[in-house]
């Protein structure tokens, strides 16, 4: 199985650290009241030639005692999906979205660690689909209780896995993963598919914690296979394998989805604005719309 990973994802797990040393990643201090995201809005259509775009995508959130509740999703003005959360003791269980005729596409169910936020396994289910389908995800945890590997099931067929390495730049979040498909005529071969390197600046991430970020390409599908920060993603690279399966690994970055990103902060230090520019020439621009800053 697939998964684009262009935008921004996973969002449950602390693995920031707090130290101020120069080897350590240096956490923001929240304000006292922090920052709640109202409105995420997607502007497409842009590249080298023009000076603007178009509104594409625009999601609408509300919470209940802080949790986030419901995201109405709007493509060019049009509401097109919902997306439902339910939350138990601050845990979110599920999370299901809905057609504008309040058909059920897709349901996520989380389970958790024992007296933990630790999130050990996820189930999809595609209800829609007939005979239905089922997804599996499967986490496992390093010594720093970050995730290490991430391993994909589908209809309980294990189809791929992904490693996650941590590391510090200049006191910043530096994510490298690899994702290794596993073979159909032998699933005890893994073969390396492709590998991503995602870089973060030290401001409040706009995301929704812990009821992962908003996909504005991928609507009906959370991006569990992202790496979770609670810092904004500056630089994404991707490089996919060019060679056949039992050849040597040959790694090629993609234009077509590698970026960097410029983003402007508001005062409490969350971004309003995030322009990605593409390594193909391609723009895409964010605004982002808060509520119950300080």
């Amino acid at each position: 199985m697939k998964n684009n990973k262009t935008t921004i994802y996973l969002a449950s797990l602390l693995l920031i650290l707090s130290s101020c040393k120069q080897d350590q990643v240096v956490e923001p201090t929240p304000p006292k009241k922090g920052c709640t995201l109202s409105v995420l809005k997607q502007f497409d259509g842009f590249d080298l030639s023009t000076l603007g775009g178009n509104l594409y995508k625009e999601s609408q959130l509300s919470y209940e005692n802080k949790n986030l509740k419901e995201v109405i999703n709007f493509t060019r003005g049009t509401k097109d999906l919902i997306r439902r959360v339910a939350t138990i003791d601050g845990l979110v269980k599920s999370v299901s979205f809905y057609d504008s005729n309040e058909i059920l596409k897709i349901r996520y169910s989380f389970n958790y660690a024992a007296n933990s936020k630790r999130i050990e396994s996820a189930e999809v289910r595609y209800d829609n689909i007939s005979p239905a389908v089922t997804e599996g995800y499967l986490f496992t945890y390093n010594q720093e209780n970050k995730v290490s590997e991430l391993k994909l099931y589908s209809n309980n067929l294990f189809l791929e896995k992904i490693k996650y390495f941590y590391s510090i730049d200049q006191g910043k979040q530096v994510i490298k993963t690899e994702t290794y498909e596993v073979s159909t005529a032998n699933p005890n071969h893994h073969y390396l598919s492709s590998k991503d390197e995602y870089h973060y600046d030290d401001k409040h991430t706009g995301e929704i914690h812990p009821a992962f970020a908003i996909n504005l390409y991928h609507q009906t599908r959370l991006d569990l296979l992202l790496p979770d920060s609670r810092n904004n993603i500056i630089n994404y690279y991707h490089y996919h394998n060019t060679a056949e399966v039992n050849e040597v690994p040959v790694l090629k970055l993609s234009q077509s989805v590698s970026f960097d990103r410029t983003i402007t902060y508001n005062k409490e230090e969350y971004p309003i604005k995030i322009v990605e520019n593409r390594l193909n020439g391609y723009k895409l621009e964010y605004g982002l719309t808060y509520s119950d800053c300080k």
